[in-house]
């Protein structure tokens, strides 16, 4: 899901890159030819906030003409009379994983900064060409050859996976001045968070990223 993520982990101590997260609700599981029990997960656009703090931050938004449509707030700060939200982006019904946006308002509720690429419109398939089960498998060999997470693997296998369908920025923290946005699954151990975490593409049975969240000293 983050987002170049503002509060991104220091790199893991195991990481595939090609190139350069919740209310959720999942569907029922689905049992795959190699075993592994895999929920689909469905990423809602439900403030994440009280809804007195959210009435106040549709009422900043409204003020400053900002559009709250394609966002899920999940984040409302006030320091010293500046209000700072955090929200994730999303197109289509799908979650941006590495695009969340922070938006500080000062203390007569005016905006004074945003950081995070605000996402238009663009082309993009939302059907899946490789399955959630296809990319589970990957998700799968990746802790098998995990230092770290290969001795859990069976018991991860008994909890099953968590898969959900998401938008990828490939040029995410690469310093390019355009966005690459691909249709991706983002792969997680049913109840156990962000860790380990595999995004892979949906088009084809690659990786993006893997991580196990360890952080290197």
């Amino acid at each position: 899901m983050s987002p170049l993520k503002k509060f991104m982990p220091t790199l893991a101590a195991v990481m595939i890159i090609l190139a350069p997260i919740s209310c959720s609700k999942n569907a029922p599981t689905e049992n795959g030819s190699e075993g592994l029990r895999i929920n689909r997960m469905y990423h809602a656009q439900t403030p994440l906030i009280p809804d007195s703090e959210f009435a106040f931050v549709r009422t900043l938004f409204r003020q400053n003409n900002l559009d709250l449509s394609n966002l899920q707030i999940y984040s409302f700060q006030s320091d010293q009379g500046s209000s700072y939200v955090r929200a994730y982006q999303f197109y289509l019904g799908l979650q941006f994983f590495m695009n969340d946006m922070v938006f500080v308002f000062d203390q007569f509720g005016t905006l004074s900064s945003r950081s995070g690429a605000s996402i238009g419109s663009f082309p993009l398939d939302t059907m899946p060409i490789v399955s959630m089960h296809d990319a589970a498998i990957l998700y799968d060999s990746l802790i098998a050859a995990d230092s770290w997470y290969k001795d859990s693997l069976s018991t991860f296998r008994r909890k099953g996976f968590d898969a959900e369908l998401g938008i990828y920025d490939l040029n995410v923290g690469r310093g390019y001045g355009f966005p690459d946005y691909i249709l991706s699954w983002k792969l997680t151990v049913n109840g156990r968070g962000e860790w380990p975490v595999g995004y892979m593409m949906a088009d084809s049975s690659k990786v993006i990223y893997y991580s196990n969240g360890i952080i290197i000293n």
